[in-house]
């Protein structure tokens, strides 16, 4: 986790090119040197996160995306070795309402919090804040 002079770390993980460049957007408003790693697909991100790069301090996953899911990035997410997943916060950011979805994360121990798109100054904020990243 980010830390001292480090700068924020987030990672988006969004199939839907404009949902990315508004959260990016976002995310920038609140923290301007948060370094943002936009992925498209969950095998990208977890391509990312098996790397030797540093681990985001904030995940941002979508739940519905063409091939892996949300739910599928997870399952995988949860076999990294220790280190390389519970540092980070991840929060299910998704259109979806559907109280499946909504209790499907609350059953997942990885995931620290569900909200609905798009992503807000205030949601954002509250999220840094909620997790001692501000």
């Amino acid at each position: 986790m980010s830390t001292g002079n480090e700068s924020l770390r987030v990672m988006i993980v969004d199939d839907d090119p404009d949902d990315c460049f508004f959260h990016e957007r976002t995310i920038r408003k609140v923290v301007p040197t948060t370094d943002v790693i936009t992925t498209h697909t969950a095998d990208e991100a977890l391509a990312h996160l098996r790397g030797e790069g540093p681990i985001p301090d904030i995940i941002l996953l979508d739940i519905n995306m063409p091939g892996k899911s949300g739910w599928d990035f997870l399952d995988e997410f949860d076999q990294l070795e220790e280190g390389r997943r519970t540092s980070a916060v991840v929060v299910m950011l998704t259109s979806s309402q559907a109280p499946a979805d909504v209790q499907g994360a609350a059953t997942r121990p990885l995931v620290s919090n569900f909200a609905t798109k798009p992503l807000t100054e205030p949601m954002f904020t509250e999220l840094l804040e909620e997790h001692g990243l501000r």
